[in-house]
C-alpha cells in the first residue's frame, strides 16, 4: 500500500488568507466541540446540580481529565510540527513509524499510570481537597478509581489528531471531542443522578467512542500503524520534544489543583461553580486561540524550517492579529452577556437559580482574562514552530506563581463563608493570565526576529471597536434586562443586546479598515 502524499509546502508569500481558511476550518470543529461540551455540562447540571456529589466527581476528575490537557499541550506544540517535518523530510512512512510507537509507549505508561491511581486514590483525594466531608470525599475516591480510565484513551487519541493534523485536516480532528462529550452525555441522561463514579464511567465510555472515530480519521488522512525501528530513538526524541511543553500544561493542572485545594473549604457546590466556570472560559479561549495556533503550526513551521523568515514573521503577525481580533470582541459578550447566558442553559433541574446567578459572574470576571489567554497562544506559536518549547513552561511558571500569591487574600478578603468567595478565586486566574501575556510578550521580543510592530495600530483599532461595542451592549443590557424567568424572552433580549454590539463592532472596524489600511494588514 503506497503512502499518502505529504502536503505541499507553503510559498514563502503565501497570503495570510489561507492561514485564516484553515483557522476557520479548525474553529468550525471546535466550535461543535465546544457545543457539544456546553450540552455534557449542562446535562451534568440538570442531573447533578452543585452540591457534595458534584463536588466529589471534579475532585476524581481533575488530575485525570488535566493530564489529559497535558498530553494535548504537548501533541499541539510540538508533535504535530515535528510529524510535519518528519513527513516533509522522510515520507510518510517514517512519520507512521515514529507516531506508532509513541502512541504505544504513551498507552502502556498511562495504563500502569491507571493502577497506579487507584492504589492511591484516597490519600491523593485528601491531599487535594482536605476541606471535602467524608460522603463527599467517599465519593471521590471511588470516582477517582474510574475516572482515571479516561487517561489511556485520551492520550491514544490526541497522538492520532496531532498525526491527523500534520496533513492540515484540522476540521474533522478538531471535532473529535464532539463524539466523548455526544456519548457521555446521552450516558448520563440514561442514568440520571446517580453518584459520582457513575458520572465517571459515562466519561470513560464516551472517550472510548472518541478514540474509535479518530483511529478512523487517522486511518482515512493515510495513517498505518506500524511500531517498528525501536532503537532509533525517534520516538524517544518526539516525547522529549512534548516535554516541556506539557509540563507548562501540568504547570497549569498545578494552579487548578490549587484552586480546589482553596475551594474544598468554601461552601458546598463551590469546588463546581468554579470547574464550570473555568472550562467555559477556557472553551471559549481554545475555539478562539487553539483552532488558530493548530491551523498556524505547520506553516511557520516549514518557513522556519526552510530558514524563509520573511514567512516565518509573517505568518506570527498574522496570528497575533486573528486572536487579538476575535478575543477581544468575544471578551466584551461574555461580560455583558454571561450572566443570562448561564441561566438559559444551565438554570434547570438540580442546578438552582441562585447557582446558576453565581457562575454567571464567575464566567464574567473569568472572561477579562481571555485577552492574555490568547496573547500567550500567539506569541508562543512561533516559538513552537522552531521546536522551542522552553518559553511556554517559563510563561506558565510564571501564570502560577503569581495565581498562588493572589488566591488566598482575594479569597479572605471577600470572605470564605460567603458563596461569592469563588469570585476571589476567578480573579487571581484572571489577573494572572494577563500578566503571563506580559511575559510572554517580553520574551518574544527578547527571542524572536519577528517584528510585531506593523500589528500594532490594527490592535489599537481593535481594542477601541471592541470597547464601543462592549459599551454599546452594556447600554442596550441597562435598557433592555435581558435577565428574568421567561426563557424565550431572555434569549430574544439577549441576541437583541448581542446584534447591538455586533452591529457597532462591523461598522468600526469596516470603517477603521478603509482609514488604516496598511501592507501588511491588507485583506487579502
Amino acid at each position: 500500500m503506497r503512502d499518502a502524499a505529504p502536503p505541499a509546502p507553503v510559498a514563502a508569500g503565501e497570503r495570510p488568507a489561507t492561514l485564516a481558511r484553515l483557522s476557520a476550518r479548525s474553529g468550525a470543529g471546535m466550535a461543535a466541540a465546544l457545543a457539544s461540551g456546553l450540552v455534557l455540562d449542562a446535562v451534568i447540571a440538570v442531573a447533578y446540580g452543585a452540591g457534595a456529589v458534584s463536588d466529589a466527581f471534579f475532585v476524581a476528575a481533575r488530575i485525570p481529565l488535566g493530564l489529559s490537557l497535558v498530553m494535548l499541550a504537548g501533541a499541539t506544540a510540538m508533535l504535530t510540527p515535528a510529524l510535519v517535518r518528519a513527513a516533509d523530510a522522510d515520507g510518510t512512512a517514517r512519520a507512521d513509524d515514529a507516531t506508532s510507537r509513541l502512541l504505544t509507549g504513551a498507552v502502556l505508561g498511562s495504563v500502569a499510570l491507571w493502577a497506579l491511581a487507584a492504589a492511591v486514590a484516597e490519600p491523593v483525594t485528601l491531599l487535594t481537597a482536605p476541606g471535602l466531608g467524608d460522603a463527599a470525599r467517599h465519593e471521590a475516591v471511588l470516582a477517582t478509581r474510574v475516572m482515571f480510565g479516561v487517561v489511556p484513551l485520551v492520550i491514544a487519541a490526541e497522538v492520532l489528531r496531532a498525526r491527523v493534523n500534520a496533513t492540515e485536516r484540522f476540521g474533522a480532528a478538531a471535532a473529535m471531542n464532539v463524539v466523548m462529550n455526544g456519548v457521555a452525555a446521552a450516558v448520563v441522561v440514561v442514568q440520571g443522578g446517580l453518584g459520582a463514579d457513575d458520572l465517571a464511567l459515562a466519561y470513560v465510555l464516551g472517550a472510548a467512542a472518541q478514540l474509535g472515530y479518530i483511529a478512523v480519521l487517522a486511518a482515512r488522512a493515510g495513517f498505518r500503524f506500524r511500531p517498528r525501528g525501536w532503537g532509533d530513538g525517534q520516538a524517544a526524541g518526539l516525547a522529549r520534544l512534548m516535554t516541556r511543553p506539557a509540563a507548562g500544561a501540568g504547570v497549569n493542572l498545578v494552579n487548578r489543583l490549587g484552586e480546589q485545594f482553596v475551594c474544598s473549604f468554601l461552601p458546598a457546590g463551590s469546588i463546581t461553580v468554579v470547574n464550570y466556570g473555568v472550562r467555559l472560559t477556557q472553551a471559549a479561549a481554545g475555539l478562539v486561540g487553539r483552532s488558530a495556533a493548530v491551523a498556524a503550526l505547520p506553516r511557520p513551521t516549514r518557513a522556519a524550517g526552510a530558514g524563509d523568515d520573511v514567512a516565518f514573521a509573517r505568518t506570527s503577525r498574522h496570528v497575533l492579529r486573528l486572536m487579538i481580533a476575535v478575543t477581544l470582541p468575544l471578551t466584551g459578550v461574555l461580560v455583558v452577556l454571561a450572566r443570562p447566558a448561564v441561566e438559559v442553559v444551565f438554570r434547570r433541574g438540580n442546578f438552582s437559580a441562585a447557582d446558576a446567578r453565581l457562575l454567571g459572574l464567575v464566567v464574567a470576571v473569568l472572561a477579562v482574562g481571555l485577552i492574555g489567554s490568547a496573547v500567550q497562544r500567539a506569541l508562543l506559536t512561533p516559538f513552537n514552530a522552531r521546536l522551542e518549547p522552553s518559553a511556554a513552561l517559563r510563561t506558565a511558571v510564571v501564570c502560577l506563581l503569581v495565581e498562588a500569591v493572589l488566591l488566598a487574600p482575594l479569597v479572605v478578603a471577600i470572605g470564605p463563608d460567603r458563596p461569592r468567595a469563588v469570585l476571589g478565586v476567578a480573579g487571581a486566574v484572571t489577573v494572572s493570565q494577563l500578566v503571563a501575556a506580559g511575559y510572554a510578550w517580553s520574551q518574544a521580543r527578547r527571542h524572536l526576529d519577528v517584528d510585531y510592530r506593523p500589528v500594532v495600530g490594527s490592535v489599537a483599532r481593535t481594542a477601541a471597536v471592541s470597547v464601543a461595542a462592549t459599551a454599546a451592549m452594556g447600554l442596550a443590557s441597562a435598557a433592555i434586562h435581558p435577565l428574568g424567568d421567561n426563557t424565550v424572552l431572555v434569549v430574544v433580549r439577549s441576541a437583541a443586546v448581542a446584534a447591538t454590539g455586533a452591529a457597532v463592532l462591523v461598522a468600526g472596524l469596516g470603517l477603521a479598515r478603509r482609514l488604516h489600511p496598511t501592507a501588511d494588514e491588507a485583506p487579502a
